[in-house]
This record gives structure tokens, sequence and C-alpha cells, in this order.
């Protein structure tokens, strides 16, 4: 009964290259499985992790409108931007009590740099092959400088209703 859901989103066009990259397949694909019903992400919140496959925007929609338990919806952004200010939120949420110096420890043992470091000498159990590292950059723009223009168009198209729905700016 007190179950609760934190759903973490991304802009769709920044996903695009971390998927090809954990997929190891190409930026063109990873877009098609984005956007494909049929193979992309697992949707739905059975307790077994079971779900249909989906793309990404019904992935989205299916916790944003489907889920029955209480959900905070948080960007992946605003982590980057504060993420002492989200961390703070999700505790508060998620009814733990945190101090200012936990929050404060906890965001450092998960900055993106910290995490890097620790694949490097431990491993990550969600890297998706031997040799290809699991944390790739952590930057909510980078895909302005690593994505084509006409996959970017493609991504805003396919998406579009559910990035706005996120506040994710449509670029002309």
């Amino acid at each position: 009964p007190e179950a609760r859901a934190i759903y973490i989103v991304r802009d769709p066009r920044a996903i695009v290259m971390s998927w090809a990259h954990h997929l190891g397949c190409t930026p063109e694909e990873a877009v098609g499985i984005m956007g494909d019903e049929t193979r992309g992400l697992r949707a739905g919140h059975n307790a077994d992790g079971t779900g249909v496959l989906s793309s990404w925007s019904r992935h989205v929609t299916s916790w944003l409108d489907d889920c029955t338990l209480p959900l905070l919806l948080v960007h992946y952004e605003d982590m980057l931007v504060d993420p002492i200010g989200q961390l703070t939120r999700i505790a508060e949420f998620a009814e733990i009590e945190a101090t200012s110096e936990q929050i404060l420890a906890a965001v450092e043992a998960c900055s993106f740099s910290t995490l890097v470091t620790r694949e490097i000498f431990e491993g990550f159990p969600e890297a998706a092959a031997p040799g290809r590292p699991f944390f790739r950059r952590g930057e909510a723009e980078a895909w302005r400088q690593e994505l084509e223009p006409a996959l970017v168009e493609r991504v805003q198209n396919e998406h579009a209703d559910v990035m706005s729905r996120l506040g994710y700016a449509i670029d002309a």
C-alpha cells in the first residue's frame, strides 16, 4: 500500500546516442527502435517487470497515464542542474528521512565522474558488452553536436506530442 513510483524521463533526442551506444547499433537504428511499438522499451508496471514492448512515447505515457501508484516525474536534465534539490524532492516523495549531509553524500557518490571511475575499476553490471562502458557522456544537450539534423527531425516528428507534454522544446 505504500508503494510509489519515481519515473525519470530524458529528452528522447539525448537518448538516441546513448541507446545506440548501449545496443551497439547505429543512431538511425536506435531512432527506429525508439519509435517501434513492437521492439522498443518495456511498458507496463507489473511487479515482476513484465510488460509489452513499446516506443519511447508509449513507455512514457504508460507511466504518466496508466500507473496506479503515486508517481513522481523527474527530468534527467533537472537532476544535472540541481542534483541536491531533485534528490531532496525524491526522498521527500519516497518518505525517506534524509539529512542534508546524507543527500549531499548520495549526490557525490552518484556523480557522473564518480560512476565512470567506479565502472573503470569495478565494472558495471548493466554494461551491454565487455569493453563497452555503460556511462558515456551524461550531458543533457550533447545531442545537439552528435545527432544528425535528419534524425533530430525524425525524433521530434515521431514523439512531438509527448515531448511537448514533458516540456521539451521542438527545434525548428
